[in-house]
């Protein structure tokens, strides 16, 4: 039997990333260890939400997930969120326009940990774990 391949998935989730995150989830040849979100399609805190609950909804809890860059470093963040944002998701219910998600439905939030104070983090400093699968809430 072949290994699998190990995974730190780094994405900013919305519909796409959440797609590709399920697929991964569900494929026998990966083995997936962790998420990071980043500014991209939505901001650095609405994916972490949006994994946090795609990880929910695939039975995978135990994946410890981390918000790394909060923000755009060459300008004005230009985000859809009324298109990215994943209303619903793990609760159930279809999304739709006005739906939020029930409150509890994934687990909280992690909170951002990794600012330098500066306009631009420096990478080594970007990232921070703020969930452990053995924790009952964020640590940072």
């Amino acid at each position: 039997m072949a290994s699998k391949e190990t995974l730190i998935v780094d994405c900013d989730t919305g519909i796409d990333d959440a797609l590709a995150l399920l697929y991964l989830l569900r494929d026998s040849g990966v083995d997936t260890r962790a998420v990071t979100t980043v500014f991209g399609n939505v901001d650095a805190v609405t994916a972490a939400d949006n994994t946090l609950r795609v990880l929910e909804l695939a039975g995978r809890p135990d994946i410890p997930v981390a918000i790394g860059a909060r923000s755009n470093w060459h300008g004005d963040a230009h985000l859809a969120l009324y298109v990215r944002r994943l209303p619903g998701a793990g609760t159930g219910r279809r999304g739709r326009r006005g739906h939020r998600p029930r409150p509890g439905a994934a687990r909280p939030l992690p909170t951002f940990a990794g600012s330098t104070g500066t306009s631009r983090p420096r990478t080594a400093r970007t990232f921070a774990w703020c969930w452990r699968p053995t924790e009952t809430s964020p640590s940072c």
